[in-house]
């Protein structure tokens, strides 16, 4: 037998068993000892919510009455448009970073508002999501950008479902099986050493001297190309051998205009400091002479961007990019009509070169001449060892053999790059000077260096067999 619930008098109010006043959809039920609150949902379902006493019942029944008058929750209005979701989404949104709002609304007015914009939410399904995809797609949109555009729509949804607008996500699995293979090349991809050599030669070239040593930071350092941007003056510690990354530029778009701001890394691995190799040393050295006559000599300070642009302006992604977009176009144009030419085949430049190519180039070089993990994490500022572990395992099992004992006891081809380099640098001093007697040997030089970064990477907790059975030469190594 059922126990009993409240007191029901007709044509008065009921009350439960101590006297008290029960509203409607109120009601006490005394087997069990608790009070009950029952009510219909947006969607025609009977909820029911329960409280020990009737006073903490009433305090559930304020919080959905709010929800009821504020018409969120259950009870949103029924004509809700993806424009106004897409508002009160973001109004949630208080503590990302404004590059991360400006990304988010970029691709919300571009992709979003004018196909789905004006769209009630409760019209939104799966079939209309994917035939939407489909579109994108067949427009030969990159993988990334429908991915993009896909994220927010379901982080959108998702949020309309957490309220409980919706039962369910409809973009949840809408996006499933619709891209094509990613088999083309990726700024993912590092350069060969054979690319490396071709992309630092072309660096000589006129046309390419005044991003000479922005290009060689970056690939001789990984640093990112925010990091680039932010990095000043008083960051390169040549006494040292360091640069401190301490700080970004970040750049987004706002009401049409380009705003740039200077911000902290988005993580403490971000905070880090780089050795300085003496490649970098020389760019930093040659950055700082274009920069006198673009600030005034007397102007440069400690809190002076380092790689500015001949307007004074900072360098961005967008701007380096470009740069590299050009480069790469111009060689393989001309490599492909020499080739042609001489009845061989061509060597490429990578389709997609970018100043993530050149930081990834960095990464993996030192992947394959099998610096520490922990080093190489601290050194690329990756929070996470997953994403230097996932670097660190792509890397090809036979280039990694070749990089560190080279190929039928030839020298490895890691130290061929540095060998490379202090071989231009050398001939660049001696271009100026008149020699008559023997002129040092370019192992002899080496060796110069060698004691200063023996010193520098032993500060960054890399230990000596690997300093010198990978990154320098040893006694009786071939010569240049």
């Amino acid at each position: 037998m059922a126990g009993k619930t409240s007191t029901t008098i007709k044509g008065k109010k009921r009350k439960d068993v101590y006297g008290n006043t029960l509203e409607k959809g109120e009601r006490y039920k005394e087997a069990v000892g608790i009070y009950e609150f029952n009510y219909f949902d947006g969607f025609g379902d009977r909820r029911y919510v329960t409280a020990k006493s009737l006073d903490q019942l009433r305090m559930k029944e304020k919080s959905i009455n709010r929800d009821i008058d504020e018409r969120i929750g259950y009870f949103s209005k029924p004509d809700l448009r993806m424009d106004e979701l897409f508002g009160l989404y973001m109004s949630q949104k208080t503590k990302i970073q404004n590059t991360t709002r400006a990304n988010y609304e970029y691709v919300y007015e571009y992709f979003i508002k004018k196909p789905l914009g004006r769209t009630k939410v409760l019209n939104i399904n799966y079939f209309d999501l994917r035939k939407y995809y489909i579109s994108l797609v067949n427009k030969q949109y990159s993988n990334s950008t429908v991915k993009s555009v896909h994220s927010l729509i379901s982080a959108m949804l998702q949020y309309a479902k957490s309220a409980e607008y919706l039962r369910i996500n409809p973009a949840e699995k809408a996006l499933k099986d619709l891209l094509p293979d990613d088999k083309g090349e990726t700024d993912l991809e590092a350069m060969t050493i054979k690319e490396q050599e071709i992309f630092m030669k072309l660096l000589d070239r006129e046309e390419n001297i005044m991003f000479k040593p922005v290009f060689l930071t970056m690939l001789f350092t990984g640093m990112r190309v925010g990091e680039i941007g932010g990095l000043q003056k008083k960051d390169i510690d040549l006494a040292e051998g360091e640069i401190h990354v301490s700080r970004s530029l970040a750049c987004y778009k706002k009401d049409g205009r380009c705003i740039q701001e200077l911000k902290r890394p988005k993580t403490k691995a971000g905070m880090r400091d780089i050795p300085i190799l003496p490649v970098v040393e020389k760019a930093i050295m040659e950055q700082l002479e274009m920069l006198k006559p673009i600030v005034n000599e007397e102007k440069i300070v400690d809190n002076t961007p380092i790689f500015l642009t001949r307007f004074g302006t900072a360098r961005t992604q967008g701007n380096l990019n470009a740069k590299l977009r050009r480069m790469k176009n111009e060689y393989n144009k001309e490599e492909i009509f020499n080739a042609q030419k001489e009845g061989r085949e061509p060597v490429l430049l990578p389709e997609k070169l970018t100043c993530h190519k050149l930081r990834h180039t960095f990464c993996t070089r030192l992947c394959e001449a099998r610096v520490d993990l922990k080093v190489i994490q601290e050194l690329m500022g990756h929070e996470e060892a997953r994403t230097t572990l996932d670097i660190y395992t792509s890397v090809d099992k036979e280039f990694t053999k070749r990089a560190l004992s080279g190929p039928s006891g030839e020298e490895p081809e890691l130290l061929k790059l540095y060998r490379l380099e202090q071989k231009r640098d050398t001939q660049e001093k001696n271009s100026d000077v008149e020699t008559t007697g023997n002129a040092s040997s370019s192992a002899s030089m080496f060796s110069g260096m060698q004691v200063e970064l023996i010193g520098r990477m032993r500060k960054k907790g890399i230990d000596d067999a690997t300093i010198m059975s990978i990154l320098f030469p040893i006694e009786n190594s071939v010569a240049v």
